[in-house]
């Protein structure tokens, strides 16, 4: 029931739309069952009337009759409307909703989660929401409320046939569902996490196709994948035999209501204690009335669905932030000195540190680099600077305060940053470079392609930057892509620039003409170039070597390598083949 109340409360914002759409459904459901009932009354009354040779007024119920044909053509055309449009509202609201709770996990508390995973439940979990209005609060609240007119109505004639009508209707409404409900509640949850596992597995197999084809795993791929398929489709079928079993089930209750109402009724005609003309009407009344509750063993599929869904979901927002916001968050000063004071970090579930002890500080302008081997720390600095993650001991600063002191959407507005691992959109090169600063000018956005050395290049394109990258920019070179992270970096204009590896996996001219724009587009910029490759490191104000988490050198170029340490045995083994 808390899922189900918390799920409520996600709704909350469109509970005037939704209240509309149920009022829709109540009048639709209501007047397709008038429209049988009038019409069943009519019949029988021309019929009568035929035998006994007397003249009845038809132009009324007639007119009764169109209006509720109308009202029922109608209101279904707006229910649809309504329900629909207040269902994508939601379906937006919500996915806002999941975004920004999200945000404050980035990365610290979404590492040890699948990327598939988490694509599922962003993506399908959230679309599964969709049927709990429609498929679910909107029947299940026209049924309790048609039913209640139904009752009431035919106790006017028969409160016999009202009471054996309402108890059909509530085994139809509540003893069905629950059956169907107990009864698919296991496939609709292996359903659930088979398309998680699958969604899952095809991403990690499609990323490493090219592993798979070396050593020949294709095969056994296919295989793993059928196995799961198979198991997938079992599910699909044992849910829809168990609808098929409730839809049959409940038109034979319907069936049943029908000749319990004439075992009921016709006496009661024969003692003239009824009317022969309401015999049809509440016969098909009966008939009709299984309508509201003809989709209930699917409203509670449904609904069991959408809180499967949505435990999901919430599973993944409660999990705490491992960084919280200062309540009375600092502003952010003039001066943006970065000064390390004894730091130490550990990562979540990790016992060993990744850096330990580490102090060194970077005044404005300057441009320092942070070398080592795979694994010494170096990108754990960044981490801390942009407060994705905190120290365990020391203190970051910037500007003279600590780095907790700062809200993070505040802190970060300071940094340009280039990553490791960047990411270009399926769209054209202006939108990929615009995300950087979407109220950039076209000069702007220009320039920094220029001072990237790329603007030539992306002029070369069929459109120019109009051009499309391709899917992960898989249409550029990784020369390319990492140029465009700088043109991104350089469009955002921060007072400090944060680089991570920008020359990896390049050959040696990308990676000299990444160099050159390093010594020569950073002049006046504060700069933190996180590398492993020494190549143009002559250029850094400060160099700072990391080994094993601890930093065990600093100093420009010149002078690390005369102090014969770390540096320069990596410049001897690294540096020179650069």
């Amino acid at each position: 029931m808390r899922d189900l109340f918390r799920l409520l409360a996600l709704f909350r914002g469109q509970w005037g739309w939704m209240s509309l759409g149920a009022l829709l459904a109540l009048t639709t459901m209501l007047a397709n069952i008038g429209l049988m009932t009038l019409s069943g009354w009519f019949i029988s009354t021309m019929a009568l009337a035929g035998v006994a040779g007397i003249t009845i007024n038809y132009f009324t119920p007639a007119a009764f009759i169109r209006g509720l044909a109308i009202m029922r053509t109608a209101g279904r055309y707006g229910e649809r409307l309504v329900t629909h449009d207040a269902t994508l509202r939601v379906l937006s609201d919500i996915r806002i909703w999941f975004y920004q709770s999200l945000e404050p996990l980035v990365p610290a508390r979404l590492e040890s989660w699948r990327s598939g995973d988490l694509l599922n439940r962003i993506q399908s979990d959230i679309d599964d929401l969709d049927g709990f209005y429609i498929n679910s609060w909107i029947p299940i609240l026209t049924a309790i409320l048609s039913i209640t007119v139904i009752g009431v109505f035919v106790a006017s004639f028969s409160p016999i046939y009202s009471l054996v009508l309402i108890g059909l209707l509530l085994l139809g409404g509540v003893g069905l569902p629950a059956m169907t409900y107990l009864g698919s509640r296991k496939p609709v949850h292996d359903e659930q996490v088979l398309r998680s596992d699958l969604r899952n597995t095809l991403l990690d197999d499609v990323s490493g196709m090219a592993e798979l084809r070396v050593y020949m795993g294709k095969t056994k791929l296919k295989q793993q994948l059928q196995a799961r398929q198979q198991h997938y489709i079992r599910s699909q079928d044992q849910i829809n035999r168990m609808n098929a079993l409730s839809q049959a089930l409940m038109g034979s209750l319907s069936q049943v209501a029908v000749w319990l109402g004439l075992l009921i009724l016709i006496p009661s005609v024969s003692d003239q204690k009824l009317d022969g003309a309401f015999l049809g009407m509440l016969v098909l009344l009966a008939l009709a009335s299984f309508e509201t509750v003809a989709s209930m063993p699917l409203a509670y599929q449904s609904l069991g669905k959408s809180l499967g869904a949505a435990r999901r979901l919430f599973e993944l927002v409660d999990v705490q932030p491992l960084v919280t916001e200062p309540e009375h968050p600092r502003q952010i000063p003039q001066g943006l000195e970065i000064e390390f004071n004894h730091v130490s970090m550990v990562y979540p579930q990790q016992k060993r540190p990744a850096i330990e002890e580490i102090s060194f500080r970077i005044t404005e302008g300057e441009r320092v680099a942070v070398v080592g081997a795979s694994g010494a720390g170096k990108t754990s600095l960044m981490q801390l600077l942009l407060k994705f993650y905190l120290p365990s001991e020391g203190e970051v600063k910037l500007g003279g305060y600590s780095v907790e002191d700062y809200s993070s959407e505040d802190l970060r507005q300071c940094f340009s940053v280039a990553s490791q691992s960047t990411h270009l959109f399926n769209t054209t090169v202006r939108a990929n470079l615009m995300m950087a600063r979407p109220d950039a000018s076209e000069e702007s956005m220009i320039l920094a392609a220029k001072r990237a050395r790329i603007h030539d290049e992306i002029m070369a394109m069929k459109d120019g930057y109009d051009s499309f990258v391709g899917e992960a920019g898989v249409r550029l070179s990784g020369g390319q892509i990492r140029r465009m992270a700088l043109a991104r970096a350089f469009l955002r204009d921060a007072p400090i620039f944060l680089l991570d590896e920008p020359t990896e996996g390049l050959d040696l001219n990308n990676q000299h003409l990444i160099m050159d724009i390093l010594a020569s587009e950073f002049q006046g910029k504060s700069l933190l170039l996180i590398t492993h490759n020494l190549a143009g490191l002559e250029s850094m104000d400060k160099i700072i070597v990391l080994e094993k988490g601890r930093m065990v050198e600093q100093g420009d170029h010149n002078s690390l390598l005369k102090a014969g340490g770390r540096y320069a045995d990596f410049w001897q083994t690294l540096g020179r083949a650069s």
